[in-house]
């Protein structure tokens, strides 16, 4: 596990338990309120992730899946580019997102819509959706065979609508705080998961690919309606492992919880460096943002 997403988990953790966040999260559990910032541990934003598996054929060289290990192939996809649903998807968006009342969700939440609804319009072919795949299986529920080998399509979805908590559960320092991503929470995450997978799926039953397939074990041949894909992605949905935004780099109306200098909005000095700063989660993976989060902090202290 990367620091940096480590620290977008932990750091809503280290606020907290010092006293600064939600008046009623922290005085359910005892702590005392030094600090009422609502933002903190709220506008948690995750990447969707899930993995199909297919058996190899004998003859498919080893040396081709030592090669895979090292390149680690990566591709990110316009839903528009993947799927004859895009425009009926950007649409159904726009009215779901559309009928929200802005007083029933976070603080700043519709603003950051209408930048989403951006990516996922078919007129600017923005990337949401990415395909990596691994000589391995990690997928499930059905195991794998011994001795066979296996190809695994990761598919995720990095334009995410719904939004997550994190928040202590108690004061006690170790232990995790506890995290709801509220995957799904938004019609349009499902539409777009079960785009990307049945996309994942066509490239496995296309040559070259398909004449290198003995079968599909996950999800399966008895899994084939649009209704049975998504109850079986539904099932086995995970973390990319990019949580963001948990502290988020917002004016303080709107949840936010850092300023552009990153300092914690109330304290003096008080600063945080970590993927929790990002308000809005990027389309990627997430290491290179770290890395210039850092930088730019660096600069910021040294300048100050």
């Amino acid at each position: 596990m990367s620091a940096a997403f480590h620290r977008a988990l932990k750091s809503p953790q280290i606020l907290e338990l010092s006293g600064i966040g939600r008046n009623d999260v922290l005085s359910k559990i005892g702590v005392p309120v030094k600090l009422d910032l609502p933002g903190v541990g709220e506008n948690m934003q995750e990447h969707m992730a899930l993995a199909m598996s297919w058996e190899l054929k004998n003859e498919f060289p080893k040396q081709a899946q030592e090669l895979a290990v090292s390149t680690m192939p990566m591709a990110f996809f316009p839903l528009d580019q993947i799927s004859d649903r895009a425009g009926e998807i950007y649409e159904r968006a726009k009215e779901e997102i559309g009928k929200l009342d802005g007083d029933t969700v976070p603080a700043g939440y519709i603003d950051q819509t209408r930048l989403m609804l951006a990516r996922l319009d078919p007129k600017t072919s923005s990337p949401t959706c990415e395909i990596t795949t691994a000589p391995t299986f990690i997928s499930g529920p059905n195991p794998p065979t011994p001795g066979k080998r296996y190809i695994t399509f990761i598919v995720l979805v990095h334009t995410v609508f719904s939004r997550g908590t994190i928040h202590i559960k108690s004061s006690d320092p170790n232990e995790d705080p506890d995290l709801d991503p509220r995957y799904l929470e938004r019609n349009v995450d499902a539409d777009m998961l079960l785009e990307a997978t049945k996309f994942a799926r066509s490239l496995a039953n296309t040559s070259p690919i398909k004449d290198m397939i003995v079968k599909e074990v996950n999800p399966g041949p008895s899994v084939q309606t649009d209704e049975q894909l998504l109850k079986w992605a539904k099932s086995i949905l995970a973390s990319g492992f990019h949580t963001a935004s948990s502290l988020s780099m917002l004016p303080r109306e709107k949840g936010g919880v850092v300023d552009p200098k990153l300092k914690v909005c109330g304290t003096d000095n008080l600063r945080v460096v970590d993927l929790s700063i990002v308000p809005l989660h990027i389309c990627c993976h997430t290491q290179s943002t770290a890395y210039f989060i850092a930088e730019k902090a660096a600069d910021i202290i040294r300048n100050s």
